[in-house]
């Protein structure tokens, strides 16, 4: 959704800092141990590097975003460059977590798509672009994804000027980029 955002603005009026390039680099841990983290948990993620460069984005202040691999749960030596904008969309599951980026968010949306059509988009880009076999999908997807979900995810719901489901999914897109460009335009603030 984050990038459906970003390409209905104008060029160069908004940028994504994705939660998901901030998973903690393993590195120091051997890779068969690397395979019983949860990465479902906050805890996985560099939530203090996270805030810190969004408030240099904020300070417009280029940062150097980690590149992230999946497959080997490290951090990559080279980085993506990434500007600031006037307009900076956090993406992630576990963004409302952490209270220094949730009380620097000025409006939040939760998007609330039923459990059985987020497996199913996990399950096909897991097999496509991870290469994982469908039985450790589901493992992990029981193990850690679905109690992960419960304790943590569903609860942030309650932090969210916005909820977009899947039947309202197409408007609630549409209002949030007049939103964005009414405050791209006018300096108004997002909500009361």
């Amino acid at each position: 959704m984050a990038s459906q955002i970003k390409e209905k603005l104008a060029v160069g009026s908004a940028t994504i800092l994705n939660q998901d390039s901030y998973y903690r680099d393993l590195s120091h841990l051997a890779p068969l141990e690397r395979t019983f983290v949860n990465f479902d948990h906050p805890d996985s993620i560099d939530f203090r590097l996270l805030a810190d460069h969004l408030e240099l984005l904020i300070n417009g202040v280029v940062i150097e975003k980690p590149i992230y691999d999946y497959n080997s749960h490290t951090s990559l030596n080279s980085c993506n460059r990434i500007l600031p904008a006037p307009i900076i969309i956090i993406e992630g599951h576990h963004v409302f977590c952490y209270e220094h980026i949730l009380n620097r968010i000025d409006y939040k949306v939760f998007l609330d798509i039923e459990m059985d059509i987020r497996f199913i988009r996990r399950l096909e880009r897991d097999i496509n672009e991870r290469g994982r076999d469908v039985a450790s999908i589901i493992k992990q997807y029981l193990d850690t994804v679905r109690p992960m979900d419960v304790e943590f995810i569903q609860p942030e719901k309650t932090h969210a000027d916005c909820i977009i489901t899947n039947s309202n999914y197409e408007d609630k897109l549409s209002e949030i980029v007049q939103l964005l460009e009414t405050f791209i335009t006018t300096g108004k603030v997002l909500h009361e």
